[in-house]
């Protein structure tokens, strides 16, 4: 999203040099992008395979979000990705300029250990609550006209 520092942007931590910015439009054909992205990072930055795909499927979960949801249809808005690591997690700060939307608000705590069960709430996407499930931290926020969830992924 243009005219902000990128360095200014992730609440979660400064910059690394692991991290990396991407946009993708709002398109399910960037859907496969967004996955390359997450694949590529995670194993530039020695992430197990189990943790590059945790990474893809809540790219994947956000940007078809955002698409059927959020701008209620395919555009070419750009979808703002950055990926960086945060104490040996990846991390993902994911922007969008969709109407205010909190998931977190729609989503159970993050639960560790293996008895985490996925469970949707009536009227709630599976998807959402699954990126509950497989982040530790999470933050969202409206600013500037955007929507900025911020998640530490587990690995």
């Amino acid at each position: 999203m243009p005219g902000a520092n990128d360095a200014d942007r992730s609440p979660l931590t400064p910059a690394t040099p692991a991290r990396e910015v991407r946009e993708f439009p709002a398109r399910f054909a960037a859907v496969a992008d967004t996955a390359d992205f997450a694949l590529t990072f995670c194993e530039r930055n020695g992430f197990s395979r189990q943790t590059a795909v945790r990474v893809r499927l809540i790219l994947e979960e956000l940007l078809t979000n955002s698409i059927r949801h959020g701008y209620r249809a395919e555009c070419d808005k750009g979808i703002r990705i950055e990926l960086d690591v945060i104490e040996g997690c990846p991390a993902i700060l994911y922007e969008d300029s969709a109407p205010p939307y909190d998931p977190l608000t729609r989503t159970p705590a993050p639960v560790s250990g293996n008895e985490a069960s996925v469970v949707a709430l009536p009227g709630d996407g599976l998807g959402v609550v699954l990126i509950g499930k497989l982040t530790d931290r999470a933050q969202y926020a409206y600013e500037d006209g955007h929507n900025r969830l911020s998640l530490v992924v587990r690995s």
